[in-house]
Parts: structure tokens; C-alpha cells; sequence
């Protein structure tokens, strides 16, 4: 965290209810049968916190190159299931994704910006 700055540091005494738990709560609203696309995952909340909860097709799109090493370095460390694209969700292919997107973000920008 110290090098690439996942989390806010305020936030580190609470990791498991401020994000473990906040993000094992999605489980109970997703389709399993959608492709998850997590805008801007950051430390791979909740993209990550879903795989281990074995949900499939998941996308965590991270544009800091750091980030996204880390991501990739998670999956192979804990053996998960997700696909990491390093880049702007503006510049990702969905023409190939035949199942149902849902969409999911956590601290990245203000919902009506998310929504437009």
C-alpha cells in the first residue's frame, strides 16, 4: 500500500468491514451468469473479493500500470479466476462479451459521472 497507494491509509485499520465485507455484500445482488466488469479496481475492490466468492467472467479494469501488476500478481498468488485489462474502460472491447455486463465501482468518480 505504501508503494502504490491501494487503499486510503485511514481506511487500513477497518480492511475487513470497509472493504471485505462492503464488497462480499455484492454477492447477494449479482447474476452469477453476468460478465463483472470492475471499473477502475484499484486494489480489486470488489472484482477480487468476487472471484474468491467464485464468481466467473470478471473484468477488473485498472488503468495505473502499477495497480494492474498487482492485480495480476494477486490472481496468480491466490490462484483466481478474473481477467486484469490495463487501460481507460473507454478503450475496452465488450463486442466479444455474449452474456449480460454488470458494472460495478467502488471510489473511483461520482455516480452521476459513472452513470453518463
Amino acid at each position: 500500500n505504501k508503494k502504490v497507494n491501494l487503499i486510503h491509509v485511514d481506511t487500513v485499520k477497518t480492511l475487513q468491514q470497509r472493504h471485505i465485507e462492503d464488497c462480499a455484500q455484492l454477492r447477494n445482488y449479482i447474476d452469477p451468469n453476468h460478465t463483472i466488469l470492475d471499473i477502475g479496481s484499484g486494489a480489486g475492490f470488489p472484482g477480487v473479493i468476487l472471484a474468491i466468492y467464485e464468481f466467473k467472467n470478471i473484468i477488473l479494469c485498472e488503468k495505473d500500470f502499477r495497480k494492474s501488476a498487482f492485480l495480476k500478481d494477486v490472481k496468480r498468488q491466490l490462484n483466481l479466476d478474473y481477467t486484469v485489462f490495463n487501460g481507460d474502460v473507454y478503450q475496452l472491447d465488450t463486442s466479444k462479451i455474449n452474456n449480460p455486463i454488470t458494472a460495478v465501482s467502488r471510489a473511483l468518480s461520482r455516480l452521476l459521472i459513472l452513470l453518463s
